[in-house]
Parts: C-alpha cells; structure tokens; sequence
C-alpha cells in the first residue's frame, strides 16, 4: 500500500517532466519544419494609363498608329508578383522543358514586360522576361530560393469593357499549377490559411490537444490520489484489524500445539504403565 501512495506522489512530477519534454519535441519539430516549394503569383497593381470619365467629342488616342478610344480599347499595365513561398527552393531540374515558364491573359495583346524588383541580383540577371506570343509572356527557368520573390509590369491593350484574367502557363514538379492562381495581391493568404498549407495549423491542433490531454490525466491522477487518501484511514484500520486477528491465531495455534503436546505426552506414559503391569 504504501508503494502504491508513493508512485502516485512521485506520477505528477513525472507527468510534468513528460509534459515539458513533449511541448520541447513538438517546438522542435516546428522550428524544423519545411513546407514543399510553393509558387504564388499576385497581381499588386493593375492601372489605366488613362481613364475618360465621360465621352468627349472629336478626341481621338492614337496608339501604335491606331485610334484605341474609337475601337472602345484601354491600355493597362499589370504589375505581377511571383514568389516562392514554401520552404525549399524552386530548381531548375523541376521545371518542365517543354512547356514555357510564364503567364497568360484570356485576351487583349501583350507588349514586351520588363523587371521592376527582384530580391537578390542572380533573379535580376537570369530571368530575361519577354514575350511568348500577343497574350502571353515567359521568363527563363531559373532557381527560386525560399521566400525569393521578382516582379514585373506589362503593359496589355484590351477592350474597355472586359478585364482580362490571368492563368500562369509551364509545369514545375511537385505544383499543381491548376491551383496556382493569380490572386489579387489584398486577397494574398491570411495567416491561417499559411498556417494550414504549412502543416503548422495541424501541429497546432495536435498541441492543444496533447496539452487537454496532459492536464485531463494529471487531474485524473490527482483525483484518484484524492480518492486513496481518503481511504488510506480506513486501510490502515483494516490492517490493524488485520494483524491482531494475525497475533490472536498465532496464540491460539501455540495454545494447541501445546496442548496437543501435553495430551500426547500422558498417552505415552500411560502406554508405559499399561506394559510394566503386563509383565
């Protein structure tokens, strides 16, 4: 018994041992952790070069040797965002070789893009956009670190009353390029949804509920120690009942064994004077 209330002393400092080592595993594994190469295209700017808010007699805009106003057509340059937002890098081995690298507009043309930003001096070198044909352009397949990023603008003449929609074009293993879209740049993923797509979330999930865990056996262990406490008086009243029923058989088992004796012992002595009047 008493071995019993000693585990239970010692179990919620063992408990809070475990508990520290797992919260420092589950950390570990957080700190650890590398999401898959993730391509994200944002569109961060989308801008009229010019916006006529009412229609005005005997103007005419000349673009390219064209009267783009009387053909009811806009020009707008498109400023695009392309990222690495996983936590291994983009290779140029996990590119598709037959297939262009780049984005496409549903309609308008497209004129030759250029580089407005880049987050390190190898993406400004290498990536050499151009033009894949009037609705598309392309960039050479290059290496995309974690959290690289480029940016560039084009500028696309479409018809003023239909807004182009964007779709990225190539292959690249281990992306789905069928679920990579061009988002706008205000509606980029909330925290939590990078939480999810990083594993992080579930990690989270599996921590809260280690955690329930934990405190649910700890309580239970310390109710169950409650429990035995409150019945440690009553055991002990059971012990001594225990023993001194113990020490009364063993009297009364020396008594016999006495008496047993002493009667064995006038057996045999009247045996012997029975034999002594015989003879």
């Amino acid at each position: 018994m008493k071995r019993i209330l000693k585990l239970l002393r010692i179990l919620p400092k063992t408990w809070g041992w475990a508990y520290a080592f797992a919260i420092f595993g589950v950390f570990t594994w957080w700190v650890t952790y590398e999401s898959a190469a993730n391509l994200r295209i944002y569109v961060t700017a989308k801008a009229r070069v010019y916006d006529l808010h009412a229609d005005v007699p005997g103007l005419a805009i000349l673009f390219d040797g064209r009267d783009i106003k009387e053909k009811r057509q806009v020009l707008s340059f498109y400023t695009l965002r392309f990222s690495n937002e996983g936590d291994r890098p983009i290779t140029q081995n996990m590119y598709d070789e037959s297939v262009a690298f780049g984005v496409a507009w549903s309609s308008g043309k497209v004129f030759p893009p250029e580089t407005l930003e880049v987050s390190q001096k190898y993406l400004k070198d290498s990536l050499n956009p151009s033009l894949r044909d009037e609705k598309s352009i392309q960039f050479k397949k290059i290496v995309i670190d974690p959290k690289d990023y480029f940016v560039v603008r084009a500028l696309v003449l479409h018809d003023q009353d239909i807004e182009p929609e964007l779709s990225p074009i190539g292959k690249i293993a281990g992306i789905d390029f069928d679920k990579v879209q061009v988002a706008d740049w205000s509606n980029r993923q909330s925290f939590w949804t990078a939480m999810k797509e990083k594993g992080y979330l579930l990690l989270l999930t599996f921590g809260v509920v280690c955690s329930f865990a934990v405190i649910i056996g700890v309580v239970g262990i310390a109710w169950l120690h409650h429990k035995l406490k409150r019945l440690e008086p009553q055991m002990n009243r059971l012990k001594n009942e225990l023993e001194h029923a113990t020490s009364i058989m063993k009297v009364t088992t020396d008594l016999m064994e006495d008496e047993i004796s002493r009667i064995q012992s006038k057996v045999e002595k009247g045996n012997d004077a029975g034999v002594q009047q015989i003879g």
